[in-house]
């Protein structure tokens, strides 16, 4: 299936779709800036039709930029992998791709747009330029994976050991929006993905109050591993949601990404032993989605669904 053309410069520029070794490519790039998710803009590219949301910028028949905008219902749109080939930087590629395309796609659909840009960083500096507000503080976490003594009186079982409904009923209440058919096909594969676990506690009526899901990084960033989605109903389950998911890969690297208004959740982790990273700036666009939720202990999937 050929890409979509979405706008052709006089330059020789274009903007277009991407395609699944696009991604690659693009995963490389970010490979470079911290630890990434093996499986995240791949999962996202199959579930969503081809198209908008996902874009790349060509030059001369050569990938040089790159930028994702992706609906997650009722409005809220995310966006990341934002990146422009240093060998063709200062030549408007990158603001042209976000600005004039991709942004105008999300105004089209009326859509409030997040993004998380990294404290200090050029695009954190940049993005109040374009009506960015700030929102919070999204941090990351890591330490090494280990059994927290944490003790647990619930049931914690495989997530694709329940009924997949009540798996969806649960996420609804912590997910930004309910019943989004992309977010259902998401964790369909997401709570099954390769060198993965995701689990759910149950309480004595065996009800869904955590569900956590640990995924690998990139190939080349070996023993390194994120959480995510980790959501709980109370922070003791989320907590034994995520001792369990180390259990498997103890010693490895464990990262996680938590919203700081989340104080609770935030002394949890910390006491655990969890230390800082860094700091990413949650911005909205177009409005406030209002996505934080205090049972968030952490985000999805950092670059494709930051909820």
């Amino acid at each position: 299936m050929e890409p979509e053309v979405f706008k052709t410069y006089e330059d020789g520029y274009i903007v277009r779709s991407m395609t699944p070794s696009d991604a690659q490519i693009v995963q490389k790039w970010y490979i470079g800036m911290g630890t990434v998710s093996r499986y995240d803009l791949e999962v996202a590219l199959r579930i969503f039709p081809r198209g908008r949301g996902f874009y790349i910028g060509e030059y001369e028949g050569t990938v040089v930029a790159s930028c994702v905008r992706i609906p997650w219902g009722d409005g809220a749109y995310f966006g990341s992998y934002y990146y422009v080939h240093d060998d063709y930087r200062g030549r408007g590629f990158g603001t042209r791709m976000r600005d004039q395309v991709a942004y105008g796609h999300v105004l089209e659909a009326n859509g409030r747009l997040c993004i998380d840009a990294v404290e200090g960083s050029v695009a954190e500096k940049n993005v109040a330029k374009f009506g960015y507000v700030n929102a919070f503080l999204t941090r990351r976490y890591y330490r090494e994976a280990k059994h927290f003594g944490i003790e647990y009186n619930g049931q914690i079982v495989p997530a694709n050991s329940v009924p997949f409904d009540e798996l969806i009923s649960f996420d609804n209440k912590h997910f930004v929006s309910e019943d989004y058919p992309p977010r259902k096909e998401f964790l369909r594969e997401w709570i099954d993905l390769p060198e993965s676990a995701a689990v759910v506690a149950l309480d004595d009526r065996r009800r869904i109050v955590a569900f956590g899901q640990r995924h690998p990084a990139a190939l080349c960033q070996p023993n390194s591993h994120l959480i995510g989605p980790l959501y709980g109903d109370d922070v003791q389950s989320a907590m034994a949601v995520l001792q369990h998911l180390c259990l498997d890969v103890i010693g490895d690297r464990i990262s996680i990404h938590i919203w700081m208004p989340n104080k609770e959740g935030v002394e949890a982790v910390e006491g655990l032993g969890f230390q800082k990273e860094f700091d990413l700036f949650r911005m909205h666009a177009n409005g406030n989605p209002n996505e934080y939720k205090p049972t968030v202990y952490s985000v999805s999937a950092l670059d494709v669904c930051g909820f």
